[in-house]
């Protein structure tokens, strides 16, 4: 609030053609300590109210049509939140039909108060205390627009940034698949060849860091392609969702990890799947990451045991995968989620990226997803999606 400020919005204005009785108002006002000034015209009232009004007192002699037709104009153009209080000292049963009509229009566009004449101090400065409190919250009324206003505005231009910062991460990935692959595709091709044409010929160093450029060239790409993944479903528009078998979903993950399950000896055993609401792509990469993360985090010489099950807790399925393999530290069960994040060395695939699409699929599916884990005993991940209708 500006200086000032808190006794200009407690003023009482005063119009009154009687000097004496304007005189007699404004000093029970003033002394109960609220400022009061009179106006020597409607003109004058309205010009103080359009600065600064807080209320105004007056008397109905005063409310000659052009008066009325002055004080209906403030009154219209004041702002939403604004109400602004006005008491009326009537002349009682002198009061003719057209005083009735002005008091009628006014009070369709203002907080009018009649006090009917000769009126008690007392129960004047009662409704002069009352319209003031009145007055009050509506200055409060007024703040609290402005800071919503402002965090309106301040939330708009987080969201234009928002925006801004999206279309520059969908550029970067357009950058990734086309101009950061090239390159890697020309390293790996002339690594390859040279593993071909000179390996064994030249010293044992010479094929070691041929292994490891062939070897940093895979990764890379793993990565770069999981990256692509990442971005299409963090930026990709809100999909149209429909019912999604999901014995289905887990069939055509299984069909895509294929060769790794040969490798592996892997089993899947899915029990009574539901029909959910979702993406059905994205269902099944949901279903092929994780899959594939069981088959990547098996013991050894141990074939990758791995179970589907389904709960129904009404809207809700909640989902379970369950393996048979490593395992890790309860304590690590929410980082494993993180982007980048990987509890294991380079001796065990994986870019540290395909649980984070796990989770970011699982979201833009209205749940949540878990896991529950002790070293050496496996691991079963649980995410929650909503039925079908």
């Amino acid at each position: 609030m500006a200086p000032g400020a808190e006794a200009t919005e407690r003023r009482a204005l005063l119009l009154t053609s009687l000097d004496g009785d304007a005189e007699l108002t404004a000093d029970a006002v003033r002394a109960i300590g609220i400022p009061a000034e009179i106006c020597s015209s409607a003109s004058e009232l309205c010009r103080e109210i359009g600065e600064a009004g807080a209320m105004a007192i007056v008397a109905e002699e005063s409310l000659s049509d052009e008066a009325v037709g002055q004080i209906a104009t403030v009154l219209q153009e004041q702002p939403p939140w604004s109400d602004l209080p006005f008491i009326i000292l009537t002349s009682g049963g002198r009061s003719t039909p057209l005083t009735m009509q002005h008091f009628h229009l006014l009070e369709t566009l203002g907080n009018i108060t009649l006090l009917e004449r000769p009126v008690r101090t007392v129960t004047l400065l009662s409704a002069v205390r009352s319209a003031l409190r009145s007055r009050g919250r509506q200055y409060e009324l007024r703040d609290y627009l402005s800071e919503r206003s402002q965090v309106e505005h301040a939330l708009v231009q987080q969201a234009e940034q928002l925006a801004r910062s999206n279309a520059d991460l969908q550029q970067f990935a357009y950058v990734t698949s086309h101009d950061l692959q090239e390159p890697l595709r020309t390293i790996a091709s002339f690594s390859q060849m040279l593993s071909r044409r000179y390996k064994g010929q030249l010293d044992g160093d010479a094929d070691e860091f041929i292994n490891f450029i062939t070897g940093g060239v895979s990764r890379m790409q793993a990565v770069i392609e999981d990256l692509l993944a990442y971005s299409r479903i963090v930026n990709q528009p809100g999909a149209s969702f429909s019912a999604v078998p999901l014995s289905e979903a887990v069939e055509w993950a299984q069909q895509n990890l294929r060769r790794s399950m040969e490798e592996s000896g892997a089993a899947i055993i899915c029990g009574e799947l539901p029909a959910v609401e979702g993406d059905r792509v994205e269902l099944v990469q949901l279903f092929q990451n994780l899959l594939s993360n069981a088959i990547k985090y098996r013991r050894p010489d141990t074939a990758p045991q791995i179970r589907v099950d389904a709960e129904h807790n009404p809207p809700l399925w909640t989902i379970s995968v369950a393996d048979n393999g490593i395992g890790f530290d309860q304590s690590y069960a929410e980082q494993i989620f993180v982007l980048f994040r990987r509890l294991h060395d380079a001796s065990v695939p994986g870019t540290g990226i395909g649980l984070t699409i796990c989770r970011k699929i699982v979201e833009r599916h209205g749940g949540k997803i878990w896991a529950e884990s002790q070293p050496g005993e496996g691991t079963t991940f649980r995410f929650t999606l909503l039925q079908a209708p």
